[in-house]
């Protein structure tokens, strides 16, 4: 789901309850991001035309992993955000 208005460089994105910090390139999260789910989950890390590929996930109870995503799910359904659960997680140490 691009961003309106094509937006490069660094910025950042909120929807119901849902933020990102981070690069973007053409309206998509691009580059090193921060993500976080209104859960309080968050995914600090790598991220290519929307889809979290490589990083650090922190969860609800405070855990954190590195993770590597298969970086072909991208973050959106349509203009909904998926939930942590709906992304593969290839890779978890």
């Amino acid at each position: 789901m691009a961003i309106q208005g094509n937006v490069d460089g660094k910025g950042r994105w909120e929807r119901e309850g849902n933020s990102y910090e981070g690069n973007f390139k053409d309206g998509h999260f691009e580059g090193s991001g921060v993500f976080q789910w209104p859960t309080g989950e968050s995914f600090a890390g790598e991220w290519d035309t929307d889809c979290p590929r490589g990083g650090k996930l922190s969860q609800q109870d405070g855990s954190v992993r590195v993770v590597t995503f298969d970086g072909t799910t991208p973050l959106f359904n349509g203009s909904n955000v998926v939930s942590l659960d709906q992304l593969k997680i290839v890779k978890s140490g």
